[in-house]
């Protein structure tokens, strides 16, 4: 069962149960739901190549909470974990319970080598992930 598999390749740090993206990789080809809270502006040039994937901006969390499944374990991620931790509690107060963040966020993921899907016209410019802009 996919929720053993996480369980047993996760972590916990303050109440929080993380995995590493070379570890969630299988169980995304297993069908866990990757859900990227990065903003549009960095999800549509760079995303994570993998069979269920839900663009859902941590900006549009409270109006599209109903896009997020309550019967399936999720994984949460976006650049490095900022957002990722805030949306973590809110959905857990909401009542989920197979809940995991992705450790490192999208910036280790591709540091580890995980597909990337790229969109060449979505290129972005700045001199690190927070200053990331559509380039003019």
């Amino acid at each position: 069962m996919i929720i053993d598999k996480l369980l047993a390749n996760s972590y916990e740090i303050d109440g929080m149960r993380f995995i590493t993206p070379k570890k969630a990789y299988p169980l995304l080809k297993e069908g866990l739901l990757l859900i990227d809270l990065r903003p549009l502006s960095e999800s549509t040039f760079k995303q994570a190549k993998v069979e269920r994937l839900l663009l859902l901006p941590y900006t549009d969390f409270p109006d599209r909470i109903a896009d997020i499944p309550t019967d399936h374990p999720i994984l949460i991620g976006d650049a490095v974990g900022i957002q990722t931790k805030n949306i973590y509690k809110e959905l857990i107060k909401m009542g989920y319970r197979n809940v995991f963040a992705l450790a490192g966020g999208f910036v280790d993921w591709e540091r580890d080598g995980l597909p990337m899907e790229e969109n060449v016209n979505q290129r972005l410019s700045g001199a690190c992930v927070c200053q990331l802009k559509p380039r003019e």
